[in-house]
């Protein structure tokens, strides 16, 4: 006879303290009160300004900062994307025994995305494609000035697109370690082919997603570069230094947020029987109800279905969010155009984008990351043990799944605090008195209301493994 099978990742099934919907309320009444603690001690037109005191740090720690040590971890940062194009071509297929997967995927747009929150952007400084372009440039000093014009009508979009390919292929493409070195590839040359037709600043402004995202994510950082020296300012008071610039930046927000919704939805026991039963029973009158001739067309139409709805998220997301400062602006009467509303608000959006992506995916940073110490040493999966970590985190971290709820529930209610707290900062510079900008809040407090409900009843959603089918 077999012994019990452990179908859980780790080990058992964990039963919640209490039901989700005492959770979901939970939050929602927190928010609510918190929302009201926020009108009745921050109503001073004042605090809105964003003329926030800020401490200047000694001129010691601008040696961070100096065209040397730039230059050496430039230098590294390029050595760190050839050592994972090549390990990704040469060394061992298996994902966990390879570095450029844990290197990519964990340290880069995860432990780096952290690193930008708390420490302020620095990619920019570091970004390999732009270091590369940078040493060309010294040999061709106008090989990449750029031979057209960047349309301003374009603006953030390309970095969107480019986003959505890479989401789309952490999710649906199978990446492994050959295929990631494949997509690297096919970055740099996509980004020396942008950076010479519009210029390197322009690329690299606008269409280089990566250096998007983590700016948007610097703007959370208490440390920022001010210019002549490092400062530290109120942790996410960076997002009320300006209003969002471009209506394509702020779908590029709203895309952070849908995706990690669909990234969290897409294995889950209702998303699969959203196809599988409700989908599915509505294409079988127009392919036929023989499952041994259409399963593998339904297989195909799933990943389209999947894809199309990747790819719609931050549409939807798009419309509610406009839909509410519609009604916020018409709650007031404000003559304000809702274009600018939009723009507005958009920032205060960011920490809501970033404890999502905290929530999701911190469980695999602290299980994953640290076999970086290990896959150092041995880059290809060959055996090596060149920086004598090759012993260091051999098997995954496992982490307690009550610890790791409860953690999720803290994370997403805290996030929605803060963003209706630079909200409210918000609504307190554009409207008038500090009544209608509590009233126009209001509005924004449901759309709060929903992200926060939605994000705990999706990260409450049982998994299920595989694809799913309905037995006949």
């Amino acid at each position: 006879m077999p012994f019990q099978a452990a179908a859980h990742s780790f080990g058992k099934l964990y039963t919640l303290p209490v039901p989700v919907w005492m959770y979901l309320y939970g939050a929602a009444a927190a928010l609510a009160l918190s929302f009201l603690m926020i009108v009745y001690f921050v109503g001073a037109p004042a605090r809105a300004r964003r003329n926030f005191q800020t401490l200047r740090l000694p001129s010691a720690c601008n040696v961070l900062r100096t065209p040397l040590l730039l230059r050496a971890l430039q230098l590294l940062s390029i050595a760190l994307l050839l050592l994972s194009i090549a390990s990704g071509l040469i060394g061992s297929a298996n994902s966990y025994a390879n570095f450029n997967m844990t290197f990519f995927w964990i340290v880069v747009l995860l432990g780096y995305t952290y690193w930008c929150a708390l420490f302020g952007n620095s990619y920019d400084l570091l970004n390999p494609w732009r270091a590369i372009i940078g040493a060309l440039q010294r040999l061709a000093p106008n090989a990449f000035t750029g031979c057209r014009s960047y349309p301003p009508w374009l603006g953030y979009y390309p970095a969107v697109l480019l986003y959505m390919a890479l989401v789309w292929m952490e999710l649906f493409g199978n990446v492994h370690p050959l295929t990631l070195s494949v997509m690297l590839v096919i970055y740099t040359i996509i980004s020396l082919a942008g950076a010479w037709w519009w210029g390197e600043q322009a690329w690299f402004r606008y269409c280089d997603f990566l250096g998007v995202l983590f700016r948007v994510v610097g703007r959370i950082a208490p440390l920022h570069w001010a210019g002549d020296g490092f400062r530290l300012r109120q942790p996410f008071i960076g997002l009320l230094e300006e209003p969002c610039p471009r209506p394509s930046l702020l779908v590029f927000i709203l895309f952070m947020l849908s995706s990690t919704a669909i990234d969290g939805m897409h294995e889950t026991v209702f998303w699969v029987r959203l196809y599988w039963y409700d989908v599915v029973n509505l294409l079988k009158p127009l392919v036929g109800a023989d499952p041994a001739r259409t399963y593998r067309l339904f297989k195909m139409l799933y990943l389209a279905f999947q894809s199309l709805a990747l790819l719609a998220s931050p549409l939807a997301y798009l419309s509610v969010y406009i839909a509410l400062l519609w009604l916020a602006k018409r709650l007031v009467g404000s003559q304000i155009p809702l274009r600018r509303l939009c723009l507005e608000f958009a920032y205060p959006l960011v920490p809501i984008a970033f404890v999502y992506n905290l929530t999701h995916y911190y469980t695999l940073a602290l299980g994953q990351g640290p076999a970086i110490l290990r896959l150092a040493s041995d880059p290809f999966g060959y055996g090596w043990n060149l920086l004598g970590t090759g012993t260091r985190f051999a098997s995954p971290m496992l982490l307690d799944a009550g610890n790791i709820w409860h953690t999720q529930v803290a994370l997403i209610l805290l996030g929605h605090i803060v963003s209706v707290y630079l909200a409210h900062l918000v609504a307190l510079r554009l409207f008038s008195g500090a009544r209608a900008a509590t009233v126009s809040q209001l509005p924004v407090l449901i759309l709060m209301m929903l992200y926060t409900t939605a994000g705990l009843w999706i990260l409450s959603l049982p998994i299920q493994a595989g694809v799913w089918v309905p037995r006949s």
